[in-house]
């Protein structure tokens, strides 16, 4: 498993909230077109930082130290899903 550079997203340095709170922008949630094509080219790639793309709600208590891992990663399979692990609150979230 490895980190790599994700330039382009938005939300950088931003906790994820829902309804825009703090300035975070939902993924899929924008007309725009270069957002649109920055989340389908991350979409299933595991990061630290940033979007996250949930399978069901997002969690409380998440902070921009969020690390999220997604199914497959290092031969781990969530059944479909993926998991969220922050690193500064240590809020554990896992959904398919």
């Amino acid at each position: 498993m490895w980190i790599g550079e994700r330039t382009g997203d938005p939300n950088t340095g931003i906790a994820p909230a829902e309804d825009g709170e703090g300035g975070y922008v939902e993924a899929w949630s924008s007309d725009d077109e270069e957002l649109e094509a920055f989340w389908s080219s991350v979409h299933g790639v595991s990061h630290l930082g940033g979007t996250v793309m949930p399978c069901q709600g997002l969690p409380e208590g998440l902070t921009p130290y969020v690390f999220e891992l997604e199914d497959g990663v290092g031969g781990v399979n969530f059944g479909g899903g993926n998991a969220q692990l922050d690193l500064e609150s240590g809020v554990f979230d896992w959904a398919q």
